[in-house]
């Protein structure tokens, strides 16, 4: 009888080790479908603004543009936010980057920025090619910007978005920081041929 459930308890065991060595199918986390996203073109940037409470500020949004000769332009597209009249409480601000769209061969990138409960707006951004073989290539991608303290009326760089290089060989690269320094002093600002610089100016009603 002993030897009877020694057998059934080893065969349940070895059964179990078996059924634990399954491929299971599981609920995606949010990291998987941020991933995903981010793989489709799409990445989205939060910044936290509670410690301004409900004091009334303009958010002024702006882009610079620079290209491998240094500044090319300056505020194009500025647009206000405020809390005025209602003195709403300052919550997040946030930046979407979608999918590359090409309209009559030029291709754009649509930046959409929100703060919360007071507006948003959208900025496209015109993207420049590489020349590489004859043919036209088009290597974007984003970053953030350290933002070290909050200063009023200042223009605080916090985005970038700008173009791979060509090295000598042929190749296509964009490599550096994951996070640009606030003082834009990166190698990948030195080297891209082409980039925009997002910002936001709080200006103290």
């Amino acid at each position: 009888m002993m030897k009877k459930i020694l057998i059934a308890m080893l065969f349940l065991m070895a059964f179990g080790a078996v059924d634990a060595q399954k491929i299971k199918q599981i609920q995606p986390k949010t990291e998987d479908i941020l991933q995903m996203l981010e793989i489709a073109g799409y990445k989205l940037y939060v910044w936290d603004l509670s410690f301004l409470g409900n004091k009334d500020y303009d958010a002024v949004f702006s882009v610079r543009e620079y290209d491998k000769f240094g500044y090319v332009s300056d505020g194009f597209m500025t647009y206000t936010m405020n809390n005025l009249p209602t003195h709403k409480m300052w919550k997040t601000m946030s930046m979407g980057f979608t999918p590359v769209q090409v309209q009559d061969t030029i291709h754009i990138e649509n930046v959409q920025i929100t703060v919360a409960g007071m507006g948003s707006l959208g900025y496209p951004l015109v993207l420049l090619p590489l020349q590489r073989n004859g043919l036209k290539e088009y290597h974007y991608a984003y970053r953030p910007i350290a933002i070290d303290k909050f200063e009023n009326d200042k223009f605080i760089p916090i985005a970038f978005y700008g173009s791979a290089f060509l090295t000598e060989d042929g190749g296509v690269r964009f490599c550096g920081d994951s996070i640009i320094p606030s003082n834009l002093d990166s190698d990948i600002c030195r080297m891209s041929p082409h980039y925009y610089i997002i910002g936001v100016t709080f200006k103290k009603l």
